[in-house]
C-alpha cells in the first residue's frame, strides 16, 4: 500500500495565480454558490453575498494551481484533477484534495465515489493541500488527520487586494464612470483640513496583471510535522514568535542562556502557558536578559539567526502574540518558517510517487 498523502509548503517553487486560474475557481464558486440551500436561506452561520462567498473558497485554488505548475516545470505529460464536484449537505466531508492524475485522454484514479463515500483505490495516495496566507505564522494539522504515513503540504498564498477585479470587463473601466460618481462642488463650503479626497481615475483602477501569487513551503510527512509541532488540545491558545526589534533597553544581568548551534527553541515563562517553538541559530552563547509572558530580551556578542532572518550582534526584544483557537479539535500547531527552515522537504519524493504510479498504471 502507498503511503497516504497530506501536502504542507515551502519556498522553492513561486508561480502566479493567473486570470485563466481564477477564472476556474471563480466558475466553480459560483456553481456551489447557487446549489448551496443552506446557505441561500440565511440560515448558514456564514451567510455571505456571493464576493464574501468566493473570498473563502478561491482558496482552494492552489490545489491545483500549485501543482500543475510544478507538473509542468517538470516536463511531466500529466497533471492532477482536484474536486470540482458539488455535494449536498448530508454528504460525508470525506474527499482528498487530489483524486488522480490524467494526460486530457487517460486517468489514474486514486479515489472513486460509492454511495456516499470517497474511497481510495488499491496503491493510491490520499492528499491534502493546506494553504497559509503570508500574514499567518502558524500552520495546523487536526489531531485526527496526523498520520506518520501520511504527507502533508502547505502552500502560502499572498492575493493582490483587488484579485476580483481581473474578473471585470474592460468597459467597468471606462473614464464615463467616473465622471458619474463626481460631486457638485456647490455641495462644499469649505475643506481646509482637505477631508474630501478626490477619487481615482478610472486608469488607476484598472486591476493588476495577476490576481496574486502561490509559493510552495514544502512536503512533510506526519512524524516530521508531529517533530516540529506542539500538540494544542481543545481550549489551549499557545504564544508565537511574532516579532522581532533591536533594543536599547537599560537592562543588567543573565537569566538564562541559550547554547550556540542550530536550535528548535521553545521558549518558557509560566507552566500554564504553552509556547510554540521557534528557530534560532548562533555560533556562540546567547544571553536571555528578561522574561516575561509576552516578550524576552536577549543579548548576544554576534550576529545570529531568529527564523532565517540575520541579526546583528546587541540587545534584541522579541515579542510573543497568542494565537486564538476557536477551533473544537486538538491541533498540532507549528511555526510555519520553522517547517520552512527545518522541515524535512518530501517534495520530489512525492513527485516520484506520482510517477511511479503514472507509469505502472494499465493504458
Amino acid at each position: 500500500m502507498l503511503p497516504n498523502i497530506f501536502i504542507v509548503f515551502k519556498m522553492p517553487h513561486t508561480i502566479e495565480f493567473t486570470f485563466d486560474d481564477l477564472i476556474k475557481i471563480a466558475y466553480f464558486t459560483l456553481c456551489k454558490f447557487k446549489q448551496d440551500s443552506l446557505h441561500m436561506q440565511g440560515t448558514s452561520a456564514k451567510r455571505d453575498l456571493f464576493g464574501g462567498f468566493l473570498d473563502r473558497w478561491v482558496n482552494r485554488a492552489p490545489e491545483f494551481v500549485m501543482f500543475n505548475a510544478i507538473l509542468r516545470d517538470k516536463k511531466k505529460q500529466y497533471f492532477v484533477i482536484s474536486d470540482f464536484f458539488l455535494y449536498d449537505d448530508n454528504s460525508i466531508k470525506n474527499a482528498p484534495d487530489v483524486f488522480g492524475l490524467s494526460d486530457g485522454k487517460r486517468i489514474v484514479h486514486f479515489y472513486r465515489f460509492n454511495n456516499g463515500e470517497w474511497e481510495r483505490q488499491e496503491k493510491a495516495p490520499h492528499v491534502e493541500v493546506k494553504t497559509l496566507r503570508t500574514s499567518q505564522y502558524l500552520s495546523g494539522v487536526r489531531d485526527p488527520q496526523l498520520d506518520n504515513e501520511h504527507y502533508y503540504a502547505i502552500i502560502e498564498s499572498e492575493f493582490e487586494l483587488d484579485y476580483m477585479t481581473i474578473l471585470f470587463k474592460d468597459e467597468f473601466f471606462d473614464e464615463k464612470h467616473n465622471r458619474e460618481i463626481q460631486m457638485d462642488s456647490t455641495f462644499i463650503i469649505s475643506d481646509d483640513k482637505k477631508q474630501l479626497i478626490t477619487p481615482p481615475t478610472a486608469t488607476e483602477l484598472r486591476p493588476p496583471r495577476n490576481a496574486g501569487k502561490f509559493s510552495l513551503l514544502g512536503v512533510y510527512k506526519g512524524d516530521e510535522i508531529r517533530r516540529l509541532s506542539t500538540l494544542c488540545t481543545v481550549g489551549i491558545n499557545p504564544y508565537y514568535l511574532k516579532s522581532f526589534n533591536k533594543s536599547d533597553a537599560k537592562l543588567h544581568g543573565c537569566i538564562d542562556i541559550i547554547s550556540p548551534g542550530q536550535l528548535i527553541y521553545k521558549y518558557k515563562y509560566d507552566e500554564e502557558i504553552e509556547y510554540i517553538p521557534f528557530y534560532i541559530e548562533s555560533k556562540d552563547q546567547i544571553r536571555v536578559m528578561k522574561k516575561n509572558k509576552g516578550s524576552m530580551y536577549i543579548e548576544s556578542s554576534c550576529d545570529f539567526k531568529l527564523n532565517g532572518q540575520t541579526c546583528t550582534n546587541g540587545r534584541w526584544k522579541l515579542e510573543f502574540a497568542q494565537f486564538d483557537r476557536s477551533s473544537g479539535w486538538d491541533e498540532w500547531i507549528c511555526s510555519k518558517e520553522l517547517l520552512r527552515l527545518v522541515g524535512n522537504d518530501k517534495t520530489e519524493e512525492l513527485l516520484s510517487l506520482f510517477d511511479g504510479i503514472w507509469n505502472n498504471s494499465e493504458v
